[in-house]
C-alpha cells in the first residue's frame, strides 16, 4: 500500500467518472469559493444577494429549487460542500433534503449511479439533516 496514492476522488465529466490521484486532501489547489442562494430570483449564485428574501414551501411535499446561470466553461467542484441555512417552521422538527443536480443543454438531470447499484440514480450530491439534529461544523 505504500505505493498506492494517498487519495482517489472520482471526478464527474457529465455522467462519465474519471478517475484522479492525488497526493493530499483537500487538494492544494483547493480555492474555497463561497456560492449564495438569493431567495427572491431562485438563483444560486457567486454574488451575495443585495436585498433580504424568504422561501416558503407547504411540508411534507413541497420544495424550494435555486439555479444557476448556464456555466458556460468547464468548472470542477471538488471536496466537501456545506450549506448554511436560517429555517423557521410551523412543526416541531422538520427534516431538510438538499441536492446538487448537474442539468445538461437540454435542460436533463445527468446522474451517477448510487452507491449499491442496481440501477439507482443519485444527483452530483445530496444531504440530510434533521433540524432538531443540527449542529455547527468547523
Amino acid at each position: 500500500m505504500l505505493d498506492v496514492p494517498r487519495v482517489r476522488i472520482g471526478v464527474r465529466r457529465g455522467a462519465e467518472q474519471v478517475w484522479r490521484d492525488e497526493e493530499d486532501w483537500p487538494l492544494p489547489s483547493t480555492r474555497w469559493t463561497p456560492m449564495h442562494l438569493d431567495a427572491a430570483s431562485h438563483l444560486l449564485a457567486w454574488d451575495a444577494p443585495t436585498t433580504e428574501a424568504e422561501s416558503t414551501y407547504d411540508a411534507p411535499q413541497g420544495s424550494v429549487t435555486f439555479e444557476t446561470a448556464p456555466v458556460l466553461g468547464e468548472i470542477e467542484l471538488t471536496g466537501p460542500i456545506s450549506l448554511t441555512l436560517w429555517v423557521s417552521s410551523s412543526t416541531v422538527d422538520a427534516d431538510l433534503f438538499v441536492a446538487l443536480r448537474q442539468i445538461d443543454v437540454d435542460g436533463d438531470e445527468i446522474t451517477v449511479e448510487g452507491p449499491h447499484g442496481h440501477g439507482q440514480e443519485f444527483p452530483m450530491a445530496m444531504g440530510w439533516l434533521r433540524a432538531s439534529h443540527r449542529a455547527t461544523d468547523p
